[in-house]
């Protein structure tokens, strides 16, 4: 989490080291999830937390732990110690929910898809409407989301961009510059992260959320399951079938990953 270690500064990388003091970070309770500190609390303890944390000293790094990072966190160790430098990470799926429950965890599964819009829902009900930027997708889907955030009055968007750039330095000092209270990344996992933690330095003072595919989803161009699917755990299997020949190699490991992690708990 944001009070670890970040990176030493002889060390050539781009990140300094954050301490307690000048790095937010989560502080209740926590349950093991594969080596990671995730948060153990439901979606809307996340929420009251992260709204609590708007005008950040330091850029503050909220990281969804889902299926597909499960995956990667077996076959990636560098995308470990990456998602191990967040400020929060949090269960986004039933795969990451079961291992923390299996671990004693009262967790409960809080999806980008809701935690967003409902953040930005508080906020604007708390003061003034938040300021929104955001970096991912093909050329066009940023400022497509961007028009539907603030078309549903959940803030105002001062950035938005395509996550697919050669260089990132004018990007980055756009963003800045436009002063926002949260820069949501949609590259999918690890890239998203991956670009966080490479960038940090040039990061503005705000809420930085990874989102995924969240983007499409804001646009219409993927469709939620029903909110019954949602509860009883199954909107991957929904997301699968919308989408079988992107996803299932994903998920087939992830069932894998999931059941070589509770047969060890258990035995």
């Amino acid at each position: 989490m944001a009070e670890k270690s970040r990176y030493d500064e002889d060390s050539g990388d781009s990140m300094t080291e954050p301490t307690k003091d000048d790095a937010p970070g989560w502080q209740g309770e926590t349950v093991l999830i594969s080596g990671l500190s995730v948060a153990d609390a439901t979606q809307q303890e996340l929420v009251d937390w992260l709204s609590s944390q708007r005008n950040p000293a330091k850029p503050l790094l909220a990281y969804a732990l889902h299926v597909g990072g499960l995956v990667a966190l077996r076959e990636n160790d560098k995308y470990r110690k990456t998602m191990d430098k967040a400020s929060v990470i949090y269960a986004d799926g039933i795969g990451p929910v079961l291992l923390g429950r299996s671990r004693g965890g009262r967790l409960g599964r809080s999806a980008t898809t809701d935690i967003a819009p409902e953040l930005l829902r508080r906020w604007a009900r708390e003061g003034e409407p938040p300021r929104i930027a955001l970096l991912g997708g093909p050329p066009g889907l940023a400022s497509a989301a961007g028009h539907a955030l603030s078309d549903k009055g959940l803030g105002k968007t001062v950035y938005a961009e395509s996550g697919f750039q050669a260089n990132y330095d004018v990007a980055l000092a756009s963003i800045k510059t436009a002063t926002p209270d949260v820069l949501f990344v949609g590259m999918g996992a690890p890239r998203e992260m991956e670009w966080c933690e490479n960038h940090y330095l040039q990061l503005p003072d705000c809420v930085v959320i990874t989102c995924g595919g969240w983007f499409g989803f804001l646009t219409g161009k993927e469709r939620r399951a029903p909110r019954w699917v949602q509860r009883a755990g199954g909107e991957w299997v929904w997301r699968l079938a919308q989408s079988p020949s992107r996803l299932f190699g994903r998920y087939f490991k992830g069932l894998l990953v999931l059941g070589h992690e509770l047969v060890k708990r258990t035995s």
